[in-house]
Formats: structure tokens, sequence, C-alpha cells
């Protein structure tokens, strides 16, 4: 195995002047792979979120772009050894392209008392939170988002977004901000179980606070891509580089290149 690095592909750069940005706003993995030519690497626990990417704050600016994205399960730990999943509610926000981790709730017990603590959690929130949670498939899940959007969270910003590819694949705009140092956390009791989960995945038996931390993410993300295409639908994607990709992503590698 001969490894190829960037530096051995000098053309590359001269045919593209951004492309050497354009990886450097990759996840770590694919950093690695791409720019460092390192294909031994893989994604497994400890290579797609790393504790030591994460700027802890003691408080997030104010901010009006701010999502709880929720994780659902139901099962209560009934057994010595029973491990059932968690529901996980995680609270986000974005300012001048930084984003906050502002809260981790996470909950394991019966749908009765997980419902009535996602309405205390919604409560404090206030109405101004935007509220979106990971919808399954087929009729059922639906169902489960309608019953929602006209029962507990009428009147609020509210809708389900069906997940669409892998776990790994939803995780890694995430993970790519956070390897950029765009993501900070507020330092609160749950840091230490956020970062563990977080630094086991892929391989954790627990990935429910990755999945609510990557689809808060990636609804800030995508909010703001619908903010920036809404100015000029006809010249947005001509005059704003990588808008109108279907990544997430390029976003993320945008503001990279703009701090640069």
């Amino acid at each position: 195995f001969i490894p190829a690095k960037l530096s051995d592909n000098p053309i590359l750069e001269q045919i593209n002047s951004e492309y050497r940005g354009n990886l450097q706003a990759l996840s770590y993995v694919e950093q690695e792979r791409l720019l460092h030519g390192n294909w031994k690497i893989k994604a497994e626990g400890g290579t797609v979120f790393k504790r030591e990417w994460f700027d802890i704050v003691i408080a997030a600016p104010a901010s009006e772009n701010v999502v709880r994205f929720w994780d659902m399960s139901a099962t209560k730990k009934s057994r010595r050894g029973h491990d059932p999943d968690y529901t996980v509610g995680v609270k986000m926000s974005e300012t001048g392209g930084l984003y906050y981790v502002l809260d981790v709730f996470r909950i394991r017990d019966n749908p009765g008392a997980i419902e009535e603590a996602r309405a205390t959690i919604t409560n404090q929130d206030g109405p101004n939170v935007i509220v979106r949670e990971e919808q399954e498939g087929g009729a059922s899940g639906k169902t489960v988002i309608y019953q929602a959007a006209r029962d507990q969270f009428r009147g609020l910003d509210y809708k389900g977004v069906p997940a669409t590819g892998s776990k790994e694949a939803r995780a890694k705009p995430l993970s790519a901000a956070a390897y950029n140092r765009l993501v900070k956390v507020v330092r609160a009791p749950w840091n230490d179980v956020f970062f563990a989960e977080l630094e086991a995945f892929p391989d954790g038996k627990h990935d429910d606070i990755v999945d609510g931390a990557s689809g808060a993410f990636n609804e800030l993300v995508a909010g703001i891509r619908g903010d920036v295409a809404s100015i000029d639908q006809s010249t947005a994607t001509s005059s704003i580089p990588g808008l109108g990709s279907s990544a997430g992503i390029d976003t993320v590698r945008n503001r990279i290149l703009n701090r640069r």
C-alpha cells in the first residue's frame, strides 16, 4: 500500500484553488483519507468525535435560531442487565456561524412518564424554540407525529423529520463542524455523558445523544441554508458557493473558508 497525499498531486490545487479548503472542511476521518492519504483509518469510536474538538463555555450568546431535537424511545429499564435506549432531547443554537449545545435531556421510562417529561421540558424551553422529532418510517410514524402536533405541541413550530441515510452519514456534518472548532458546549452536569457517548460512536451501545445532536445540528444548518436561498432565488445558486448541493456540509465548508 503506497499512500498518496494532496501534496503529491499539486495539479489538483492548480486546477481548483479551493480544493484544499474544501478538504479541510470535511470530518476528521475524511480529511485523513483525502488530505493525508491514510486509507487505513475507519469510522470507529474515537475517530468520529473527540472531546477536545469541543470548547466548553459558561453560557451561549442569545440566539433566534434554537432547536430542540427529540430521538424517542419508550422502554423502561425493568431488570438487572436490561439496557434499553433512552429518549433524548438535545437543544442547540446557532449564532454567527458557531453552534452551541445548550442542553441534553434524557429519560428511560414508560410512554406516559416520557410524555409528561417532554411537556415539562417544552414549557421550560418556551414558544420560540423550534421542536423537531425523528419520524419513524411508514404510516405509524406519520401518525405519531400528527398526534403530537395536534395535542402536545399545538401552536409550536413542530414537525417530524424522516431519517435518511445511516446514523454515521447523518452525523458527518456535526463531526466536521466539531473538528473545525465550530461547535461549543455549555458547561453542565450532562457534559460527561454527552462526550462519552459521542466518543464511543459508532461502536458504543447507545447512540441516542448522537442522533439528537446530529438532528438538531442538521436542522439548524437546513434553516440557515433556507434563509440564504430565500434572498434571491434567481441568483443564489450562482453567487453562493455550494448552495444547491444536497449535503448540509456545504454551509459548514463555506463558513470555515470565510473564517480563514
